[in-house]
Parts: structure tokens; sequence; C-alpha cells
């Protein structure tokens, strides 16, 4: 439930169960301190998925999520020839996931694309439904009525935003994902 209290317990767990290594998805990247320091303590190999902590001991498995950002960023440019506006779903602006394909998304429309603005940035936590009543109230806004392109930190945001834009008739608006995930790719 995105609660470090409760991942740090479950590790305790694991660790006084004999575990022989841990894998874990960070809550947050910054307070991991205390799992690497009962892993180390331990002996017990940690590895983080999908996001890195502030620590020596682990390794990492996961994407370069800035690089996915910049992939994203340059798709949409390229779909909308260097011109137009561009609305970002944020999963959690506090997980380094997000800030990391955020800023690449950001840097990349920034340096390559000066004519194509982010007109608004929302959180939608990772959720379809969230997504969904984003972009609703976008293409209900006068920001909606500019949007060329959403942009979203994963699939599910990205499916979210796809259902929304078809209801209202708005096929125009180019869509990216992150995660190649089976509903999303269909």
């Amino acid at each position: 439930n995105f609660d470090i209290p409760t991942q740090i317990a479950a590790v305790e767990n694991f660790i006084s169960q004999g575990a022989d290594g841990i894998i874990i998805k960070p809550v947050d990247s910054s307070s991991c301190e205390p799992i690497t320091k009962l892993c180390e303590e331990a002996g017990v190999p940690l590895v983080t998925v999908n996001g890195t902590i502030t620590s020596d001991y682990y390794a990492y498995v996961g994407s370069d999520n800035y690089y996915a950002g910049q992939l994203q960023a340059e798709y949409a440019g390229e779909a909308l020839n260097g011109e137009g506006n561009v609305a970002i779903l944020i999963g959690d602006p506090g997980l380094e996931v997000s800030v990391a394909r955020t800023d690449g998304n950001i840097d990349t429309l920034n340096e390559k694309y000066p004519n194509i603005n982010v007109i608004d940035q929302q959180q939608a936590d990772w959720m379809r439904d969230e997504a969904v009543a984003k972009v609703e109230n976008w293409l209900q806004s006068d920001v909606g009525q500019g949007i060329n392109a959403i942009i979203c930190n994963n699939d599910e945001m990205a499916i979210g935003a796809a259902i929304v834009c078809e209801e209202n008739g708005r096929g125009d608006i180019i869509i990216c994902g992150i995660d190649a995930q089976a509903d999303a790719c269909r």
C-alpha cells in the first residue's frame, strides 16, 4: 500500500524467516536506509526493482526511467511535428520513477521541441480510474481544448486517457505510456 513502515516490517519478517535474498520495489527511494541497514547487518543481499535507493548495499533491476521519459517526449514531439500542447499524467510525484520519467519528458521537450508547451501536469497515482477522472476534467476545461498529446508515467494511466479521448471523439490526441502492458499494446 505504498507504506514505508509496512515495507520495513516485511523486510524484518523476511530476514527473521531466514530469507537468502530480498527483492523489493521501494516505496520511497530516499527512505530505504533502514531496509538496507537491516539487510546488510543480516548479510542478506538486497535487490530493488524499478526504483533505485540511496545506498551502496543493493543491486538494481529495472529500466532507465529518465531515458524512458525522453523516448516518450521524442515520440510525441515527432508525432506533433514539433508544435503543440502536451499534458502529463504523473504516477506519484514523490517517487523516483515518476520524477525521472517526468523530468525526461520535460527536459526533452524543452531541449528538442521549443514549440511544444507542457500546459498541465496532474497526479493520477498510476491508476486507470484516476487518469480517467483527470482527463475528463481536462477535456471539459479550456486546457483540454488545446491538448494535442498526453504523456503518462505508465500504461494504466495511458489506457485511462485513451478511453476518455475515444469516448469524447478526441482520437486526434496522441497518448504515450510506459511498460508495454498487454492491454496498452492492444
